[in-house]
């Protein structure tokens, strides 16, 4: 993917992986509100801005009061940048884990991987 160059007043601002807080929502947008807390839902630069306008389906809201700011500022996109290999990345692993198991207090999950920010 080409990334726009900045010219004139255009700055470039990097960051690919983030937790934010919602702060606004357009009209018609269902399923999110003030306060929640997002991750993006895939590569996308920006992250490292103050703030951002973001379409709700490139977002995935985390449950409110199960997890930690630390703990939820892990859950973030990865990307292998220059690599043609398909990944699963920490919002699939975190999908993946709340959905398709039932975990209970005390249940261990091991993680063996090699890409970026999911197996660290």
């Amino acid at each position: 993917m080409q990334m726009p160059q900045p010219s004139g007043e255009d700055v470039f601002v990097g960051g690919n992986e983030g937790l934010a807080e919602v702060t606004d929502i357009g009209s018609g947008v269902k399923g999110l509100q003030k306060g929640d807390w997002v991750v993006s839902a895939k590569a996308q630069v920006g992250s490292w801005s103050t703030s951002r306008v973001l379409r709700a389906e490139d977002v995935i809201k985390l449950p409110a009061g199960q997890l930690s700011e630390v703990n939820a500022a892990t859950i973030t996109a990865s990307i292998v940048l220059l690599s043609h290999e398909e990944d699963v990345n920490p919002a699939t692993a975190y999908n993946m884990l709340r959905d398709f198991v039932d975990l209970k207090e005390g249940d261990w999950v091991l993680q063996n991987g090699y890409i970026l920010s999911t197996s660290t």
